[in-house]
């Protein structure tokens, strides 16, 4: 009897681990930026309704701004992207091609690309 191991399901794991380490070292947290985003997604939920946090409005009142004029103001100030959500994206795009892979070359293509970015 003869026993075949497919190598894709390990070849998998071992490439989503390499693709998510590359990405992490790609974009290193910024506590200012990751801040600024959250302030943002805030202010959109402030506009749309939500409660405002109270340190939303603490910051709207240092600035003599009522909370609508605050989040008004976030929210111009806002990009509709930014380099966080374009590098998520490619390593998104990166980890659904691994996971459809049907080959370790298409692997191995898929992880060189990967090294230009």
């Amino acid at each position: 009897m003869k026993l075949t191991i497919d190598p894709m399901p390990g070849l998998r794991v071992i490439a989503t681990t390499q693709l998510n380490e590359h990405y992490a070292r790609q974009q290193p947290a910024n506590p200012r930026a990751l801040a600024h985003r959250r302030k943002a997604e805030h202010a959109a939920a402030v506009l749309a309704g939500a409660e405002p946090r109270a340190t939303f409005v603490a910051e709207a009142t240092l600035r003599g701004l009522s909370v609508q004029d605050f989040a008004r103001l976030v929210t111009s100030k806002a990009t509709a992207d930014d380099d966080l959500d374009a590098s998520e994206l490619e390593r998104q795009r990166r980890l659904l091609a691994v996971e459809a892979a049907s080959s370790p070359a298409e692997i191995t293509a898929i992880l060189n690309g990967v090294e230009n970015t």
